[in-house]
């Protein structure tokens, strides 16, 4: 069957991978919201980590109460890069075919173990988004409840995880609609009320999340990682031009420098007031936006992405497709 398939072939990439790979997190903030999960930050369990859904903390938090020494969200975020590649696994064989869809779908999820190696919220998030929307779609399609299912489960996972990439999905999820023939078909009672389930289940969970940070110690420490972020995942400014007007202003270059690494030591010194005077020289250092670099930023950015195998997988899937699909439908 498709789905014995699917789960044989990433099972064995994931085998792979816990053999031969080397188990850590793509990003510090992986690192550092499952240290705050497990209480490393405070006297117990604490699901608020700002970056992710505090719902999905309290989703987490029987497993960590049970088995305190395991990294749960660590778990997470792998069972979500292999639940996700199986599910486009199965689509592509169950599409395709044994003949074509076994080396193709093998060709696919061997992408998965650069997910694995480098494993991120963010990514998951969007993996889950994609592989719930075509889970969605091909329950409606099918008339497979358990599809259905599935596919909200997975969608809404996905917005806890990150929801930035939900929204980013968003348009991945409704494109199938714009192929389809007969969209009566996708609008039955049942597909449109779980389309409404979930739409509901998502901005819910959503309100949730933020009245958890109104008031008290959680909304401070809220801004104030909205605020540190800026230092770390800011590419958008000169860090050298900053580090100088810092020493020109008799303000310490260092501090900046250990706000960029996710490093504290002094509650005043990093205090959400004292944030904002940082923030203010970094805006003085910020890259205007050059539209005529624009066409050659995207070749760059092209041929960094054919460094990546995942790159070279899908340019090898798309002309196996271009060369033995039906002529009708290559252009699709």
């Amino acid at each position: 069957r498709p789905i014995v398939c699917a789960l044989g072939i990433n099972g064995l990439m994931l085998i792979l991978f816990i053999l031969f790979g080397v188990v850590r997190y793509g990003s510090l903030d992986d690192y550092f919201m499952a240290a705050t999960l497990t209480g490393a930050y405070g006297s117990g369990y604490e699901p608020h980590i700002v970056f992710v859904n505090v719902a999905l903390g309290y989703l987490l938090k029987p497993f960590y109460i049970f088995f305190p020494t395991v990294g749960w969200f660590y778990l997470f975020e792998m069972l979500s890069v292999f639940s996700a590649f199986s599910a486009f696994s199965f689509f592509i064989v169950r599409q395709l075919g044994w003949r074509w869809g076994i080396p193709f779908a093998l060709l696919i999820s061997s992408s998965s173990i650069d997910f694995y190696a480098s494993i991120s919220f963010t990514q998951c998030a969007a993996l889950l988004v994609a592989s719930g929307g075509l889970l969605f779609i091909f329950g409606c399609k099918e008339n497979r409840g358990v599809f259905l299912y599935m596919g909200i489960v997975a969608i809404v996972l996905g917005a806890m995880t990150r929801w930035q990439m939900f929204l980013l999905g968003v348009p991945f999820i409704l494109s199938p609609v714009l192929f389809e023939r007969k969209l009566r078909s996708l609008f039955r009672i049942r597909n449109t009320v779980a389309l409404l389930l979930c739409v509901v289940a998502v901005f819910s969970l959503k309100y949730i999340d933020e009245q958890s940070y109104v008031d008290g110690d959680y909304k401070y420490y809220r801004e104030y990682q909205w605020k540190r972020s800026f230092f770390g995942d800011g590419a958008h400014y000169d860090v050298d031009g900053v580090y100088d007007e810092l020493e020109e202003r008799g303000m310490s270059a260092h501090d900046f420098q250990l706000l960029r690494g996710w490093s504290f030591y002094d509650t005043d010194v990093f205090s959400l007031d004292s944030l904002d005077s940082i923030i203010k020289v970094a805006n003085h250092s910020v890259y205007p936006i050059n539209w005529n670099r624009m066409p050659a930023a995207t070749i760059l950015a092209f041929s960094n992405a054919l460094a990546k195998n995942l790159a070279w997988n899908w340019f090898f899937v798309c002309i196996l497709l271009l060369l033995f699909s039906d002529k009708r439908k290559r252009m699709y």
